[in-house]
């Protein structure tokens, strides 16, 4: 097990949160957060909030909640960070497959949403949403999974294919462009008059 990942487990819910992007953990860290916040200012800026001897139990309960949730993180971190697909993320990317082979992108992208949904970090399911997005034409969205996708441990391992996805979208991005030049060149400028009646109709309705 890598030292970095151990630093995940010193703040309650930051590992679940980082390696597999749990509401809870998210749940668990702000909760910690505020009450580690309130118990600073009550201690140390205005101490006549609470009585003593309340704030000496409070920072008790709090190092005793610290404990318990780093101990907690640091046992279950191997399965936070296995990167093993459990059978149902398996049954979800295969479905996925199975419709973008299809050509219906919309529903192959509702399954891989479900994927990531349980697997924020799954890179093949991240790859296919990238691909997804550039058939639907979202290459700004594209552009953005795949710059998340290549932060990722594992994703080393589809660097060819990542890079032709980029390849790809720089190719449709320069289409588009071109496209809409072209047709600004061939559009012809409507004259005045009939904007203005086409304003004043619009207008009236």
């Amino acid at each position: 097990m890598r030292p970095s990942a151990l630093v995940t487990c010193l703040w309650p819910g930051l590992a679940p949160l980082w390696w597999r992007g749990a509401w809870s953990g998210l749940y668990e860290a702000a909760a910690f957060t505020l009450g580690f916040n309130l118990l600073l200012v009550a201690t140390f800026i205005w101490p006549q909030w609470i009585a003593a001897p309340w704030p000496l139990l409070a920072w008790a309960g709090l190092c005793m909640f610290w404990v318990v949730a780093c101990w907690r993180a640091w046992r279950n971190l191997p399965r936070l960070m296995d990167s093993r697909p459990d059978s149902q993320s398996e049954a979800l990317f295969t479905r996925a497959q199975a419709e973008y082979l299809k050509g219906n992108w919309y529903d192959a992208q509702k399954q891989v949403e479900q994927l990531l949904t349980r697997r924020p970090r799954d890179v093949e399911g991240l790859l296919l949403l990238a691909t997804l997005q550039r058939h639907s034409e979202r290459t700004r969205a594209a552009e953005q999974t795949l710059d998340k996708l290549e932060r990722l441990d594992g994703a080393e391992r589809w660097t060819l294919e990542i890079h032709h996805e980029r390849l790809q979208l720089k190719r449709q991005t320069e289409e588009e462009g071109s496209s809409g030049a072209a047709e600004a060149r061939t559009t012809p400028i409507p004259a005045v008059e009939d904007s203005t009646n086409g304003a004043r109709q619009s207008a009236d309705d």
